[in-house]
């Protein structure tokens, strides 16, 4: 959030950075398929336009 001066832009980097941060320490298994879809949906976000 500090980087960016938005809420709703640092929550959406947080759920595009932790479950790609769970799978390069493979421990992808830990991470709920809802974080995965919020993934999904935040990575649309992003490449749509913020």
């Amino acid at each position: 959030m500090p980087l960016t001066f938005s809420i709703a832009t640092g929550l959406a980097m947080g759920f595009v950075l932790y479950p790609l941060t769970m799978v390069f320490r493979g421990k992808w298994r830990e991470v709920d398929p809802i974080i995965y879809t919020l993934f999904v949906v935040c990575l649309i976000y992003f490449a749509f336009g913020v």
